[in-house]
């Protein structure tokens, strides 16, 4: 899965892990600076972690995640799922 953002790109592997590149002064990459990247970059802050969909906005990315609802047998019961953002905090764009 791909995801493209105005200045930047997020991609979800089929092994679970989520990699990075391109604008981050607002910190949308996710990767705990406001470094720009033109390589793809691993988002350690989301390794081992069950990510079901990336999102990327203007200067904000979203990660959801936990099992989805189509994902369960009819027997087992959701769990709640998070998600997950990152952006710049002052800016308050969730």
């Amino acid at each position: 899965m791909i995801a493209a953002g105005s200045v930047h790109s997020l991609a979800l592997t089929d092994k679970n892990n989520v990699y990075s590149c391109g604008h981050n002064a607002e910190g949308q990459l996710g990767l705990s600076d406001e470094k720009s990247r033109v390589a793809w970059t691993h988002v350690t802050a989301l390794a081992g972690k069950r990510v079901n969909r990336i999102y990327a906005g203007g200067s904000h990315s979203w990660a959801v995640l936990g099992t989805l609802c189509s994902e369960l047998r009819p027997d087992e019961a959701p769990d709640r799922g998070l998600l997950t953002t990152f952006t710049y905090q002052d800016r308050e764009q969730l």
